[in-house]
């Protein structure tokens, strides 16, 4: 209660800035993992996240965190191979994009995804299983509570960059919260007043640790550019 209103996370693109307290955090979370829920979502589901920098990012990654679904964000520059190889090893439920990289999904791997989400329209109609979600999660409920699950459960999954080819997939579990908490509390050396700029994408594992969940269990502000 005492950071309810604190901002969490502020997201800068060009000349326009977006802060969103920790009370307007929870109520994105809850929504998005309502939404999920609302298409089947349940714990162990896997979600690809492939879009260009955007708040969207984090309201999804704090839902699955919530409801127990892993989520995998995808670098927007992705080439068709480097999707390919994720969607192939994920074998993901959904995928969260935009219409503009719908076409890097090849048709093979399209028609094994359950809904290709799209953050807003116009939809292209490449594929029969396209949702566009655009303004659907704020219509949603804002209370979710948080799944309780064991440590070992998975969080997140993080490609390597494929430098030695191909790209490896590593999971993360809930237990790894512990040491995002400890690094940037005792490395970073966070302080409630802190702001921590993350300049990573969220397909980085830097850009998913401390572009949100070290900041946020700290209870600090997270700044990112788009």
């Amino acid at each position: 209660p005492k950071r309810c209103d604190h901002p969490a996370l502020i997201f800068q693109k060009h000349k326009t800035v977006a802060t969103y307290t920790y009370k307007e955090l929870r109520i994105k979370s809850c929504q998005w993992a309502n939404l999920l829920t609302q298409y089947g979502f349940t714990a162990g589901d896997r979600l690809i996240i492939l879009l260009p920098p955007c708040p969207e990012i984090f309201f999804a990654m704090s839902a699955c965190a919530r409801m127990g679904v892993i989520f995998c964000p995808v670098f927007s520059t992705s080439s068709f191979y480097e999707l390919e190889i994720r969607l192939g090893t994920t074998s993901p439920r959904g995928v969260l994009t935009h219409p503009d990289l719908v076409e890097k999904i090849s048709h093979e791997f399209a028609g094994q995804i359950d809904y290709i989400f799209l953050t807003q329209g116009p939809s292209p109609c490449l594929f029969a299983n396209e949702m566009l979600i655009e303004g659907r999660a704020e219509k949603m409920s804002s209370n979710y509570p948080a799944l309780q699950l064991p440590p070992n459960a998975p969080l997140y999954l993080i490609f390597t960059s494929g430098s030695t080819r191909p790209p490896k997939g590593v999971i993360h579990t809930h237990s790894e919260m512990t040491g995002m908490l400890a690094s940037a509390r005792w490395v970073l050396d966070l302080t409630p007043e802190s702001v921590l700029w993350t300049d990573a994408d969220p397909a980085w594992v830097t850009g998913t640790v401390y572009g949100a969940f070290a900041p946020w269990l700290c209870g600090v502000t997270s700044f990112i550019q788009g």
